[in-house]
């Protein structure tokens, strides 16, 4: 049986779904609270992620372990979605 192949129009469409889901989450959070560096984490690599269909080089080491521990969920997330495009990959949640 041949399987289909990738579907990179469903799995842009729900990286930017994701994103627009950080995007809300952020807006609900004081502008103080430390999970934000997360959410901009996970936005700033979902966003990635849907422009360019991979995750880019960014040097994460100079962002805030918040900051990289969202965008490394987005990143395990999309790698755990090849040969099962999701329509929707849910929103995650800093560990505490």
């Amino acid at each position: 049986m041949v399987h289909p192949p990738e579907h990179p129009i469903v799995m842009s469409n729900a990286l930017r779904r994701l994103a627009e889901e950080a995007r809300q989450r952020l807006a609900s959070l004081a502008a103080d609270d430390p999970e934000r560096s997360f959410y901009v984490g996970v936005m700033t690599a979902a966003e990635d992620l849907s422009r360019t269909g991979r995750i880019s080089p960014r040097p994460l080491e100079h962002e805030p372990a918040p900051f990289r521990e969202g965008y490394l969920e987005v990143s395990n997330l999309a790698a755990a979605a090849v040969g099962h495009v999701p329509s929707r990959l849910p929103l995650p949640t800093p560990r505490t």
